[in-house]
């Protein structure tokens, strides 16, 4: 069995080719057998980011779940690797590799890493770890395809392929969000508190629908990921003012947000 790779986590497929044999496991006195890895989708969770060390990013990760039984086995490094449409991209427990990490979690939330990134877990009776990783924004939107490796203390290498069972759903989907110029009033300045500086701001449209609560917003310049406003008091960054079609203003006095949201909802958002 061969495998394209290259030292970054997500990589088109046209690299080098490494080709590894795999062992099967001993049965017997050492017996190890995987009984089913899934993957979850994206979670609320964050432990790791697009690196080798296990710290988080801010953003949820991919999880994953596998359902393992052994006795007197160990499993020392572990490998995902995803596969759709030319592209391919890869996490392991391997330091040292440029490869991006997993966080690796027992059922009593325990990280179970090393502080390399590197594993070694035993595996007695019937276990189950759940695995986390960084994703970039192309996985959620594409058809990835996932396979899963296991080395063990043994000496063997089980590839093993991972199911689908998305959980995860949000309750709040944005419909559309809409830049549409430099408006005509004025709430903001450069600055965290929500005062006017005569001048007009810039105006977005935002659409939401399904039930939940929006309790901030952030945005993103396109040329310039530094270049950001948001809701978050306190973090330096200018403040947005969030209206609804009328031109009230649903922000609290200091650029904070608790929207709730039933059905559909449109806001205008105000920037400097």
């Amino acid at each position: 069995m061969g495998f394209f790779a290259k030292s970054v986590g997500e990589y088109q497929s046209s690299v080098e080719f490494y080709n590894w044999e795999f062992k099967p496991a001993l049965s017997e006195r050492h017996a190890f057998k995987v009984k089913n890895i899934l993957f979850y989708g994206i979670s609320d969770e964050d432990h790791v980011d697009l690196s080798e060390v296990i710290a988080p990013d801010g953003y949820g990760d991919g999880r994953f779940f596998m359902e393992l039984e052994g006795s007197g086995v160990a499993i020392t490094a572990i490998e995902i690797r995803g596969y759709c449409k030319g592209k391919n991209i890869l996490w392991n427990t391997i330091p040292g590799d440029g490869v991006p990490s997993i966080a690796v979690l027992d059922k009593s939330r325990r990280i179970l890493n090393s502080p390399s990134g590197s594993v070694n877990i035993p595996v007695s009776g019937d276990s189950g770890f759940d695995l986390y990783v960084s994703v970039p924004e192309t996985i959620p939107s594409e058809d990835f395809l996932f396979e899963a490796i296991l080395w063990l203390s043994n000496g063997g290498k089980i590839s093993f392929p991972v199911q689908k069972k998305e959980i995860y759903r949000f309750p709040l989907n944005v419909k559309e969000c809409t830049v549409l110029g430099i408006g005509v009033k004025d709430y903001v300045s450069n600055s965290e508190e929500l005062k006017k500086d005569l001048k007009p701001d810039l105006q977005l449209k935002l659409t939401v629908e399904g039930n939940g609560i929006i309790t901030g917003i952030e945005l993103y310049s396109g040329n310039n990921s530094l270049v950001n406003w948001n809701t978050y008091f306190g973090d330096g960054h200018p403040v947005i003012a969030v209206t609804d079609e009328s031109g009230e203003i649903l922000s609290a006095y200091d650029g904070s947000l608790c929207l709730k949201v039933c059905g559909c909802k449109v806001f205008e958002l105000w920037c400097y």
